[in-house]
């Protein structure tokens, strides 16, 4: 019977087996790193695509904001011109009622 210490078939045979032991444990290993880096950089993404739709919120926020001060001042405006308009036409009748007064 042979030596199972010195058979070089068996001895093959236990190197290939652990090798392909080895080669499965690295697979796990680089599968584990690959799963972290994907979850972190997942992460990140969405971290950043809050932050992004935050300062999208608040340009919107601005500009609404702007033009709602711009929509306020043409309003001020309009009634401003229609005191000038009412103000022409009382002086006018003003005058007129004078006139016909004296």
């Amino acid at each position: 019977m042979a030596n199972t210490t010195n058979d070089p078939v068996v001895t093959q045979s236990i190197l290939k087996a652990e090798l392909q032991e080895f080669r499965k444990e690295m697979m796990r290993e680089m599968m584990k790193k690959m799963h972290k880096e994907i979850q972190t950089s997942e992460r990140r993404l969405e971290k950043r695509l809050r932050k992004g739709i935050v300062d999208e919120i608040k340009v919107l926020n601005e500009q609404l904001v702007s033009d709602f001060r711009g929509a306020e001042k043409d309003k001020l405006s309009l009634h401003d011109d229609k005191l000038q308009d009412h103000s022409r036409r009382l002086t006018r009748v003003e005058n007129h009622v004078g006139l016909m007064a004296a």
